[in-house]
């Protein structure tokens, strides 16, 4: 019996693999029953159940339904008697990792941290399943903004993976982009520049130029850029985005979720170079007011443009409003600073509403929310406007857009 039902939690692992959702779920889903009319629905009596519980959380993850895939993983730790058992681990970090996408980043980073510090219990430093929990711990510290930590675990980090697995290895440069991201925030722009490069000059030569990975490379890379505040890089920042998008549209299609985080990507690069002339102008005039028809104005309209379809496509799609917020709070900021405040306000209003309803009132992303829409209603000067966002996904990051299952979701199997 145990034989057969591993089998199709494996057929239905390799379905969530490929994307078929549907399949793997009704698969996960008629197993159950088979089980329950053989008397086999405890945890605590068959283990190796867990598998199932972990195959369906990961599945239900994937799909982006968040809520559902936590309360099956915190049901799957309860029922896991030995608290420092491989299973429960690895059934904890996933956990950690949907507490990330939910927007719970302190409640992802003392999970992550507790499951790395079990893990070294048992698991050799250089172990696969060791710098898989490694690199999740950094990006819970990066979502915390713990920059500095993030950064020093990142760095041993791609020490022992281009030791172990070499430098080049895929998993070798995530953590190297990961490390690049950290390093942005610090303010080192040209460090992570550099690696992003180095990555991007790898990548090109092993998947070739078209390859969504590398296009998500230059992507990021083009973020750095804008952020070096050398002459002309926001301008080269701004036309390696639209390349991008315009690859990524042919390649992958105009919804996809690398596209999506692309096109929001390449608008923020726009807000940012309409905010940057309009300072321009208005210094050359001695403070003079511009309109949104002035300095800047071509910037943002093409800037909404782009987020409005971006915004549409994931609204469509039910993406959970967690990952929604931040294009949300893009297109709100490029309203008002068109001089369009009701038209910003109501579309904070919206997504504040949306959170509230799916995340509750106390959730991070749920209060940067609330907490930018309060700027909109009391009006405050454009000028003096302050990312209400920081904390929570400035965009749509590909990490959270993407559906590709990850090495570590295996909670529960023997």
């Amino acid at each position: 019996m145990r034989l057969i039902h591993e089998a199709w939690v494996h057929l239905a692992r390799t379905r969530v693999v490929d994307g078929r959702y549907a399949d793997a779920e009704n698969i996960l889903a008629e197993e159950k029953m088979r089980l329950a009319s053989l008397g086999v629905a405890c945890v605590a009596r068959f283990p190796f159940l867990g598998g199932l519980m972990s195959a369906t959380a990961e599945c239900l993850k994937f799909q982006g339904r968040y809520g559902e895939a936590e309360r099956m993983y915190r049901e799957l730790i309860a029922s896991i008697a030995d608290e420092s058992s491989y299973e429960s681990i690895c059934a904890r970090s996933s956990l950690g990792q949907v507490l990330l996408e939910t927007g719970s980043f302190e409640e992802a980073a003392a999970v992550s941290q507790e499951v790395f510090d079990a893990a070294r219990g048992f698991l050799p430093a250089e172990s696969a399943q060791m710098m898989v929990y490694t690199g999740n711990l950094a990006l819970a510290m990066i979502q915390n903004m713990r920059f500095e930590e993030a950064e020093r675990m990142l760095r041993g980090l791609v020490e022992t993976s281009s030791r172990v697995l070499g430098p080049t290895h895929p998993d070798t440069l995530t953590s190297k982009g990961n490390l690049a991201l950290a390093l942005r925030h610090l303010g080192r722009i040209s460090e992570a520049s550099a690696i992003q490069t180095a990555i991007l000059a790898e990548l090109t030569g092993t998947l070739g130029p078209d390859h969504p990975s590398v296009q998500i490379c230059k992507s990021s890379l083009a973020d750095s850029l804008s952020c070096s505040g050398t002459p002309g890089s926001l301008e080269t920042a701004i036309r390696m985005g639209r390349s991008v998008l315009d690859g990524n549209r042919v390649v992958l299609g105009p919804e996809h979720p690398d596209t999506l985080m692309c096109a929001l990507n390449l608008a923020a690069l726009m807000i940012k170079a309409g905010d940057e002339l309009r300072a321009k102008v208005a210094s050359e005039a001695k403070g003079a007011e511009r309109g949104a028809g002035g300095a800047g104005g071509e910037f943002l309209r093409d800037a909404e443009q782009i987020i409005r379809t971006a915004v549409a496509f994931l609204a469509e799609s039910g993406t959970p409003c967690v990952h929604r917020a931040g294009a949300s709070a893009m297109l709100a900021d490029c309203l008002y600073k068109q001089g369009r405040r009701s038209e910003a306000v109501a579309v904070m209003r919206d997504i504040a509403a949306a959170c509230r309803a799916e995340l509750g009132e106390t959730n991070a992303v749920t209060a940067a929310a609330s907490t930018r829409l309060g700027y909109y209603t009391t009006s405050p000067p454009a000028s003096s406007l302050r990312s209400a966002l920081r904390s929570a996904p400035r965009s749509a990051p590909a990490s959270s857009l993407r559906s590709a299952p990850r090495s570590d979701s295996r909670g529960g199997e023997e």
